[in-house]
């Protein structure tokens, strides 16, 4: 009987039994490896009862050898007892030296059978592509997951050598040569090779990344047979690896080379990595701004009120940015003030990573705010706070008077006699006297005072608990004193008075429009009496509507409140309009449209007539500016008081106005009432040559109704008379109006000057100026004074050249 090692799982007998090792004389040949001979088998005590039952007397087992290792054993049984001897055994062994070899060969060829379906099931199932190369480096197989990947048939690929079919690269992006190839390397080196990036790029321009094992197929010689390589299409992953290294290279770009500064944090608020440019700004290497948390270099107060702890909102999701101001210490214990954007940098799965925090330094913004600021809350001339901050601290320290039950004083105050210091010595001497005094009366008052100047030469002191008029009036005659210490003057002594109104709170009001109101009231009464210091009474209140009325037009101008309308000046006999007047109107919150006769003489009493003068005059040229860019070109007219001519900012004034718009300057007339101009000739002289200087053209308004002389009017720098509207409504009814007005007009062109009629609201009158001669008229019945947009309206329908 021949027992053969067919499997793993043991030893098939022939008679298909299944033998194991050890058991029986087959078995215990295969297991002792050596020819065993059993003379008494019955008594044998590894007898098997089949052999028993058969009559089986002796046997002998011979080992199969093959290869030098044990493939089966052979038992040979005699029904004759002491059957074999040495001879039988020496000859089996000989028929088991022939038997073994070919059983060896079937064994192997069932086993190969059974791998080649095992590889070729595996090989024709797995994902990854598997190509075959030969010794020769020629294509054998390749499965149908190589084909879909490589984009080829196996026919197209068998039987021609990978350089025949595609350029290789690297995973740096070389092309490799032929001898550099996978295939080649592992038939030469006869050693795998796992995990190997290659790109090939077939002739028709497909290209796939593939990574790559390979092993070879050792013959029993030693040598390479064949080459078996796996592959996978790894084309999209490299793509997103590809675009991820794009986008990091891209952020390290902009992250070392941005001009703001960057950084890293984690969840928890400590730096990862900061940019050069945040080194930069806050003074420290990157090594020091490493590990440490944001809020190190964060000024405490933001620390402290819980700002930094918004952060967390972004890794919640609860923002997706935070952008906040915030000031960072520099390492050398200066202030950086930044302007910081974080955003929340997620994972594949969505993943909270870390923070992205982007930082400008905004200091020098900063900074800029804080003088802005300042230079809107305060006077330029002398630092002090101006009206606006004044009225604001007022309205708080009125609160905080209602709160705590205290009372507080407000002194209203005006320099005596400042227009002829500024007459003596000049815009320059009164700004020198201005801030001298802004300094002793600063040097007259607590810290928790507060004293503006509210401009020209007044003054407002706030004084939060003073308990009474006494108090009050102590701190006024100290300010009085102080103001009154000689002051040297481009080498003058001067000694400065000044008149004080003094007002209670809540004696005298209980809010703050009405405590300046009356503190105006107190400070003219003061001024009127000459007595320096005056304190607010009821008597004071006789004519408190015009007072109130006062108060509001200081507001009005201060705010750019007041509006101007425009009349039209039209060539006589002609449709031509060459021009307008500018007239000033006050929308009133509650008594409506107000015409100038309303407000005027309280401008000009209250001497708020400067500053009216001036914003008119800037708003006329600024409107004027605009219709020329428009192609409406006309020419402008501002009326000016008295007042106006005295002030010292009026040629600044004008000066700056045209300088800031492209108006031409003799495209401005300057409207003067003949009383003004004739009340001290050689003061106006003054004003007025600078002005001509300039180019500016200047007109007699109300012309018949002062005292010119002829004398005067040769000598005043004079382009226009404008007679006054009296003499011209009247001239259709009245003769003797009828020749002033004609000899006006001849007066005016014998002294080569423009004649203008003013008033006219009739046909008759139109035509009769056109007759006379008259060159420039302005009235109802041509136009009424109009807002700008519908002036621009108006002139456009009317005239031809604006079309």
């Amino acid at each position: 009987m021949l027992h053969s090692l067919a499997d793993n799982r043991g030893y098939q007998a022939g008679s298909s039994r299944t033998l194991e090792p050890g058991k029986g004389v087959a078995g215990l040949a295969f297991q002792r490896e050596l020819p065993l001979i059993i003379d008494d088998y019955p008594n044998w005590e590894g007898a098997v009862p089949w052999a028993l039952a058969n009559g089986v007397r002796a046997a002998v087992g011979i080992p199969l050898m093959a290869r030098g290792r044990t493939v089966g054993a052979m038992a040979v049984l005699t029904h004759a007892v002491g059957g074999f001897d040495a001879d039988d055994l020496r000859l089996l062994s000989l028929l088991a030296a022939q038997v073994a070899p070919a059983l060896e060969a079937g064994r192997l060829d069932v086993d190969l059978a059974a791998s080649e379906q095992r590889f070729r099931s595996l090989y024709g199932s797995v994902a990854c592509g598997v190509l075959v190369l030969s010794a020769s480096g020629v294509i054998i197989q390749i499965n149908a997951a190589g084909e879909q990947i490589i984009g080829l048939t196996a026919e197209e690929m068998r039987g021609k050598t990978p350089d025949q079919l595609w350029r290789a690269y690297g995973d740096d992006g070389s092309e490799l040569s032929s001898i550099d190839r996978i295939g080649p390397v592992v038939l030469r080196s006869r050693q795998p090779v796992h995990g190997l990036m290659n790109k090939i790029v077939l002739h028709n321009g497909r290209e796939r990344w593939l990574l790559v094992d390979a092993i070879p197929v050792i013959g029993p010689d030693g040598q390479a047979l064949q080459v078996v390589a796996s592959f996978l299409d790894i084309t999209d992953r490299r793509q997103v690896e590809e675009a991820l290294r794009e986008s990091e290279e891209r952020f390290r770009a902009v992250f070392n080379r941005a001009a703001v500064g960057i950084a890293r944090i984690d969840l928890g608020g400590r730096i990862i990595e900061a940019n050069p440019a945040l080194q930069r700004m806050l003074g420290y290497s990157a090594e020091e701004l490493t590990h440490n948390p944001l809020a190190t270099f964060v000024h405490p107060d933001y620390v402290r009120d819980g700002r930094l702890t918004q952060l967390t909102e972004l890794s919640d999701g609860t923002r997706q940015e935070l952008q906040q101001e915030l000031r960072y210490v520099h390492k050398l214990g200066g202030l950086v003030w930044c302007n910081s954007i974080a955003s929340l940098v997620r994972g594949p799965s969505n993943e909270p990573l870390f923070l992205i925090v982007m930082t400008e330094d905004i200091t020098a913004r900063k900074k800029q705010e804080v003088a802005l600021e300042h230079l809107a809350l305060h006077d330029g001339l002398t630092d002090l706070p101006n009206r606006t901050l004044m009225f604001d601290r007022l309205h708080q320290a009125i609160l905080v008077s209602k709160r705590e039950h205290h009372p507080l004083a407000l002194l209203m105050m005006d320099l005596d006699g400042f227009k002829e210091i500024n007459d003596t010595f000049g815009h320059h001497g009164g700004d020198e006297v201005l801030r001298h005094v802004a300094g002793r009366l600063k040097g007259q008052l607590r810290e928790s005072d507060t004293v503006a100047r509210l401009g020209g030469d007044e003054f407002a002191v706030i004084l939060p608990g003073v308990p009474d008029e006494t108090a009050a009036s102590l701190t006024a005659s100290r300010i009085q004193q102080a103001l009154q210490q000689p002051l040297m003057i481009e080498g003058e002594l001067l000694e400065i008075r000044a008149s004080i109104g003094i007002v209670l709170f809540p004696r005298h009001a209980e809010d703050a429009d009405t405590l300046l109101r009356r503190g105006d009231a107190a400070m003219y009464e003061a001024k009127r009496a000459g007595a320096g210091t005056a304190f607010y009474t009821l008597e004071h209140d006789v004519d408190s509507s015009s007072l109130t009325l006062t108060f509001e037009l200081r507001r009005a101008i201060e705010e750019n409140a007041l509006i101007l309308h425009y009349q039209p000046v039209l060539r006589c006999g002609t449709d031509e309009v060459v021009g307008v007047e500018a007239l000033v109107r006050w929308p009133h919150p509650r008594r409506g449209l107000l015409a100038p006769d309303r407000f005027i003489p309280l401008a000009e009493q209250s001497r708020l007539i400067r500053p009216l003068g001036r914003r008119v005059l800037e708003a006329a040229v600024q409107q004027q500016d605009r219709w020329w860019r428009e192609g409406i070109t006309l020419r402008m007219a501002v009326n000016l008081s008295i007042r106006n001519l005295q002030d010292p900012e009026l040629v600044p004034c004008v000066t700056r106005v045209l300088d800031t718009y492209t108006v031409p300057p003799d495209w401005l007339t300057l409207e003067i009432t003949e009383s003004t101009l004739m009340a001290d000739t050689d003061e106006t002289l003054k004003v007025l040559a600078p002005l001509k200087e300039m180019g500016v053209r200047v007109s007699i308004d109300d012309f018949g109704t002062g005292f010119s002389s002829l004398t005067n009017l040769k000598r005043l720098p004079i382009d226009e008379l404008k007679i006054d509207k009296t003499f011209v409504t009247e001239m259709p009814s009245k003769k003797k109006d009828g020749l002033i007005v004609r000899s006006t007009i001849d007066l005016a062109h014998a002294l080569g000057l423009v004649a203008v009629a003013e008033g006219v609201e009739e046909a008759s009158a139109w035509d009769m100026l056109a007759a006379q001669g008259c060159d420039l008229a302005q009235g109802y019945y041509i136009c009424r004074p109009l807002p700008a947009p519908e002036l621009a309206r108006w002139y456009r329908g009317r005239s031809p050249k604006a079309a």
